[in-house]
């Protein structure tokens, strides 16, 4: 056995389970689905919760089950290591402790002086000038959008809401941290480079944000009895830090939901089989696409001497 699945199927009654609230979460409030409920913890312990699966586990399950022990190891090492995306999440969703986490180093990086300013903020994510204007000029970007009331709605909902449920044909456990639950839509706040829909819908597939759209969906369902719509705001990192929002379209939501019933499945056969092998069948001719050929020109007088 290579590494242990931090959730247990079994012991399951997929019609009505009952409410197992792992440690470490306060507030616990049960949902209107058996087994589905939703409380309070920090974004890092909710990271290193076991027993229930997340989106981003689910990403790197359905690459491979070697991808998806990496995770297991460091469910912290996703990509997205602290930075002004992460900088902006909380100046945007949580800006009671923005000043708590965050803080400016005016300076270079080295010797003595930066040394003691790293000791005397010792648990505080330090950003540049540069960085902390950018997460500045983003939040702003946000609050600021003219087409939509998204400072009000932002203000409605809940920041950080976690929810957890048991899914009813696998009897898998799940879990969602959403951004911004609103009454009326599920918030999702991403930074980009360009956010013009062209390149977000490239973003999209090459993240599977599809598959977050779906799972988020379902498990605000199985919470609250509601089907909401689930919303991408997307800021640019960079000035003039353009805002855009695209709400998940039906074949987003359908094409995440396949991917999110093949994830179930796979945590059912990797319970049952405890084979956490990686790529299958990794063996490929390898083509290039017509956009990526170059022109035969043979015959007409080309000369690439």
């Amino acid at each position: 056995m290579n590494a242990r699945l931090p959730f247990n199927t079994t012991d399951i009654s997929c019609a009505l389970p009952a409410i197992v609230v792992p440690n470490g979460i306060d507030n616990v409030s049960a949902g209107v689905s058996g087994g589905s409920f939703s409380g309070t913890l920090s974004n890092a312990a909710y990271h290193a919760l076991g027993g229930h699966i997340s989106c981003s586990g689910m990403k790197a399950l359905l690459r491979s089950p070697a991808h998806y022990q990496a995770y297991l190891e460091d469910p912290d090492d996703d990509g997205v290591k602290p930075n002004m995306g992460t900088a902006a999440h909380c100046a945007v969703l949580e800006p009671h402790s923005y000043d708590d986490r965050y803080t400016v180093y005016e300076k270079r990086r080295a010797g003595a002086p930066w040394e003691t300013f790293k000791e005397l903020h010792s648990g505080k994510l330090i950003l540049n000038r540069a960085e902390a204007d950018n997460v500045m000029g983003m939040y702003h970007a946000v609050m600021n959008f003219r087409d939509f009331p998204l400072a009000k709605a932002l203000s409605l909902g809940e920041s950080e809401k976690s929810i957890f449920w048991t899914d009813r044909e696998t009897g898998v456990k799940c879990r969602l941290r959403a951004d911004s639950l609103n009454p009326c839509a599920i918030l999702d706040l991403k930074t980009i480079d360009d956010a013009r829909p062209e390149k977000v819908l490239r973003q999209v597939v090459r993240m599977d944000y599809d598959l977050q759209a779906a799972m988020y969906t379902e498990g605000v369902r199985e919470f609250t009895g509601k089907t909401l719509p689930f919303v991408f705001v997307f800021v640019e990192d960079k000035k003039p830090h353009g805002v855009w929002l695209y709400t998940a379209g039906q074949s987003v939501i359908d094409n995440g939901m396949r991917k999110f019933r093949r994830g179930l499945e796979a945590v059912k056969r990797l319970q049952d089989t405890d084979d956490w092998h990686g790529y299958l069948g990794a063996m490929t001719t390898l083509e290039l696409p017509r956009y990526a050929q170059l022109a035969d020109t043979t015959g007409n007088g080309a000369n690439y001497d």
